[in-house]
């Protein structure tokens, strides 16, 4: 899904092992976002990996990005998993 979106809360980098990464770590952040338009904005809560985890990025920045949904099963219970796999930053609310 692509969307306008704004970051609400920004968490620290965060360093994570990973099989698939050539130096056995990928950086990880947690950003919670909200829809940009409408007076009930729907809000997501996702993980950004890699560089884009890396990006400068702060609370109140305006961005058009890319969410990728995800299910996985574990002990007989469903979760979904949010990634924003990438974006381009349009600015800050406040300007």
């Amino acid at each position: 899904m692509k969307a306008f979106l704004k970051i609400e809360r920004c968490g620290e980098v965060f360093s994570v092992r990973s099989e698939k990464a050539e130096q056995g770590t990928i950086s990880k952040r947690v950003v919670t976002l909200s829809d940009w338009c409408g007076r009930y904005p729907d809000r997501y809560v996702a993980v950004m990996l890699g560089a884009v985890a890396e990006a400068d990025i702060h609370p109140e920045d305006i961005i058009y990005g890319e969410l990728r949904f995800q299910t996985h099963d574990h002990n007989e219970q469903t979760y979904q998993d949010i990634t924003l796999v990438n974006f381009v930053k349009l600015g800050n609310e406040e300007n």
